[in-house]
């Protein structure tokens, strides 16, 4: 966000997500023309969901996070974060959290897409959208810090391009609800559409396109 964005890779653009942002792992897929530069995040995600009431089902709202490509971070993003968890067995639950929001770029920094791409100009911005599923393993706290249903506030990381990461204002959502031992992503993917910027898509079984400025 142009007050100078998940991350992505770290996906814990996660947990936090960034962006996330997860930490950037090679796309499994060939990377795709402009013109075939989509992602159908919704239809992923609903592979994930299952069936039956939800355990958790809440959303939160996100500001000032901080977002990461394959030059470090490059935008600032808000976005509003739905989150629902199932419990799989007695210590295993599946967790789908969808993301839904804006990024603006930090004039100066490297585009997000390509390791050799332009600085930014900062003007660039526009809608993201897309989320994760995964599975941890642990237990759902008998008093979670947050609702299970419903809206539960919003959360302002404070983030600061360049500056600490996760940032002071950081909340693991996961934490908020369970005490678990491991965290293991199934997927994720997020798609950021700039407009006369171009169109980026990040996840886990594609990689596509770059933000940038127009002239570049």
């Amino acid at each position: 966000m142009a007050r100078s964005r998940v991350s992505r890779r770290r996906v814990l653009h996660g947990l936090g997500a960034g962006t996330a942002a997860l930490a950037f792992t090679a796309p499994t897929a060939a990377a795709k023309s402009k013109s075939d530069c989509r992602l159908d995040w919704c239809k992923h995600l609903s592979a994930y969901s299952l069936h039956g009431r939800p355990d958790v089902q809440a959303t939160v709202e996100v500001v000032n996070s901080k977002d990461s490509g394959h030059q470090g971070y490059w935008a600032y993003i808000d976005h509003t974060r739905t989150l629902r968890a199932w419990e799989l067995d007695d210590d295993h639950y599946r967790l789908v959290a969808q993301y839904t929001g804006s990024f603006d770029a930090v004039e100066g920094r490297q585009t997000p897409g390509e390791s050799s791409g332009p600085t930014l100009s900062g003007d660039e911005s526009g809608p993201f959208q897309g989320g994760y599923a995964a599975t941890i393993e642990g237990t759902m706290r008998d008093d979670p810090e947050w609702d299970t249903r419903g809206h539960v506030g919003t959360v302002d990381y404070e983030a600061e391009i360049p500056g600490p990461s996760p940032p002071s204002g950081y909340v693991d959502w996961v934490g908020q609800y369970f005490d678990y031992d491991s965290f293991e992503y199934e997927w994720w993917g997020w798609i950021y559409r700039g407009g006369r910027y171009g169109t980026w898509v990040s996840a886990s079984t594609k990689e596509c396109g770059d933000i940038r400025p127009p002239d570049q």
